[in-house]
């Protein structure tokens, strides 16, 4: 039954029409498990390469599809078994089970439904699923920002966001948007002597170091730690990592979205400063704007990003937060590439500038200033429907047409840790 659903997703025109189908099978317990299992991003089955199934013997016992959800769960996710267990195991279950619902598991296995239907969709239909994955937001000074001092002072990192998650004794790691990174286990001791606690998401950020023993540039660095997440990563480049942490959430209230405990006392939980390849970002106390524009302004000559105000007291919240401020010499955003103008001259036949814009299309812009030549030179293919990182001055509008657009973008990167675009 779950496969015939999953085709009638594949075949539907529409996300109306996927929705439609999804709420007639709203009361299917298993196949919402199926999706559960399927989306939610804190759940890992830790298979690489899912084995074959056997031949099953004759009069030996089927499985249902129920059941070898519930197994895997047990089995998989806690862990109990690893390596060839595992992947015996995985091979003995998938013998065990009817055609289709053997090809359910290997969905189910592998992460992906394959059918078209997105996480938000799914929880349309099942509210009580959290399937996007949880992630802290600080918002942009302005004018409007009313901040109550002391706060806490921290440089704006300028790497790939990450989480380490820690249960069962065991670490993993994500990326902002939740996909996950194959670190080859480079940070896992130090990861372990950062606290006390037994379960736990780190919240920080990646850098690649040079030969110098320095963070690389952004885009360098945060090229090559893209292949971790596509699991193109070696161990010997796993080794250049480091990173910054500047957060402890208890991995129960990171799955609920909101941790009450004040900032100020998460950073104590992280009582050492430096473990081995892992710096805890540190702290500077500022008792005025004033203080806090001087800190800004020495930060920039010192060539940092910028500054991240914090309120002392201020929670963990799955959303963007009022009581985490940026304060940063350019301005930043992270469009949805929609198409693209073909160059002309020196670029005749490559791509001359990127077509994008913001995720509610309320800003559009063409940015080809920042693209290197070799970027140029790819197929558009690589840039269609993602999200790249784009500087600008201003967001401006046209007097005549009333369109926003950005004044001086400038391509910095795509953002393979995003999936989603910004809003105005």
């Amino acid at each position: 039954m779950a496969l015939q659903i999953l085709h009638q997703l594949e075949a539907a025109s529409g996300r109306l029409e996927k929705e439609a189908i999804l709420k007639a099978h709203a009361t299917d317990p298993t196949f919402k498990e199926v999706c559960r299992l399927t989306l939610d991003p804190l759940i890992n089955f830790y298979i690489k390469k899912l084995p074959e199934a056997g031949v099953a013997r004759p009069g030996s016992d089927t499985w249902t599809l129920s059941e070898a959800l519930e197994s895997i769960k047990k089995n998989l996710a806690t862990r109990a078994l690893r390596g060839k267990e595992a992947t015996t195991y995985v091979h003995g279950l998938l013998t065990c089970l009817k055609p289709d619902d053997r090809e359910v598991l290997r969905r189910v296995l592998g992460r992906s439904l394959k059918c078209g239907v997105s996480e938000s969709t799914v929880e349309k239909i099942w509210p009580d699923l959290k399937l996007s994955y949880p992630c802290m937001l600080v918002s942009p000074l302005d004018s409007k920002t009313k901040l109550t001092f002391p706060m806490i002072a921290q440089t704006k990192m300028d790497g790939m966001r990450f989480n380490a998650i820690v249960e069962n004794g065991q670490v993993s790691y994500r990326s902002r948007a939740g996909k996950e990174l194959d670190l080859f286990g480079v940070l896992d001791a130090d990861v372990m002597n950062l606290t006390a606690e037994t379960a736990y998401v780190l919240d920080g950020e990646l850098l690649m170091a040079g030969a110098d023993g320095k963070p690389m540039d952004r885009k360098t660095g945060n090229g090559l730690l893209t292949k971790f997440q596509k699991g193109t990563g070696t161990p010997e480049l796993a080794k250049q990592i480091r990173a910054v942490v500047w957060d402890i959430v208890p991995l129960f209230a990171f799955r609920l979205g909101r941790c009450s405990t004040g900032y100020r006392e998460r950073h104590h939980m992280l009582y050492p400063r430096q473990v081995g390849a892992i710096q805890v970002a540190p702290i500077t106390i500022v008792n005025s704007m004033e203080e806090a524009q001087v800190l800004y302004q020495q930060k920039l000559i010192e060539g940092e990003e910028g500054l991240v105000l914090k309120d002392p007291k201020g929670p963990w919240e799955d959303k963007r937060v009022k009581h985490q401020i940026k304060m940063k010499a350019e301005l930043e955003a992270d469009l949805l590439v929609t198409g693209f103008l073909p160059g002309s001259g020196k670029y005749e036949g490559k791509i001359g500038s990127l077509l994008v814009e913001t995720a509610d299309g309320q800003v559009k812009t063409a940015v080809g200033t920042g693209l290197s030549d070799e970027e140029r030179s790819m197929p558009f293919s690589n840039f269609s429907k993602r999200i790249v990182a784009v500087k600008y001055n201003a967001v401006i509008t046209d007097k005549k047409t009333g369109l926003k657009s950005l004044f001086l973008p400038v391509f910095v990167e795509i953002r393979d840790d995003k999936s989603v675009a910004d809003v105005i």
